[in-house]
């Protein structure tokens, strides 16, 4: 059978996303997720599974005796009571506690079932954060850099990444890319495990990897999900994938 990927997703407990989609009723929350992420896992050959966020986070966690490998998705901002700082002057966004403390937990324990691991955007950032590592609440106003590009479509790279030495640069065969940007929050001090493997011309962290005894616990602060047209992007997730199949 193929591998079996699963998926994290955001989860929002504001009444207004049934509101808007007509959907809801009063006084219900909310998981979802773009498309976007289950579309590459099947493109690459995998079957996606989406975890919600359950009230108890130990809830899900016999799912990792059946998945193959774990994508940790973009979404909402990541808890700074998890790296032990304020929140930064409401420059932070909304942030849910619910989500984020599941989805350290699905990694931690996935890490030690040595399960295969992507993060994408806030996935990279989360892993960053759970396992030690501290974050930019706010690129704009912290370091006066602008990441959060919306003006174009999604699939349309609006910056370089430098490739360091390191499975990602291997995986795409390039040593400088382009890719889309999303982002508000970045990378500030590395986890003792990360390895930074990626930057932006300007610094910032665009990809990581992290030395937990698993050959592919990758992540990138792009979303090469959404690049759904670029041959090379596309080799991150046949890579996963292929990682998931052993």
């Amino acid at each position: 059978m193929k591998p079996l990927i699963g998926i994290t997703v955001n989860y929002d407990f504001h009444e207004r996303i049934g509101e808007v989609t007509g959907l809801g009723t009063p006084l219900q929350d909310w998981d979802y997720i773009a498309l976007d992420y289950a579309n590459a896992v099947e493109a690459a050959g995998g079957i996606p599974v989406l975890i919600p966020n359950c009230k108890d986070p130990e809830t899900v966690l016999p799912l990792l005796d059946r998945i193959d490998g774990l994508l940790l998705s973009g979404g909402s901002d990541v808890n700074p009571e998890l790296y032990h700082e304020p929140l930064n002057g409401g420059k932070c966004g909304p942030v849910f506690p619910r989500r984020d403390d599941q989805e350290v937990l699905l990694l931690k324990k996935a890490v030690e079932k040595k399960i295969p691991v992507f993060g994408i955007c806030r996935g990279l950032q989360l892993m960053n954060v759970a396992f030690g590592g501290t974050m930019y609440q706010d690129l704009p106003s912290d370091l006066g850099i602008y990441h959060s590009v919306n003006v174009y479509q999604r699939n349309h790279a609006v910056h370089m990444v430098n490739l360091k030495d390191g499975k990602i640069r291997d995986i795409l065969g390039e040593e400088r890319i382009g890719t889309n940007s999303y982002h508000h929050q970045a990378v500030k001090d590395i986890c003792e495990c990360g390895i930074v493997t990626g930057t932006a011309d300007d610094g910032t962290v665009e990809a990581m990897e992290f030395a937990v005894g698993h050959p592919f616990t990758l992540a990138v602060q792009w979303h090469p999900e959404m690049m759904y047209d670029s041959p090379v992007t596309a080799k991150l997730f046949a890579a996963f994938i292929k990682a998931a199949e052993k």
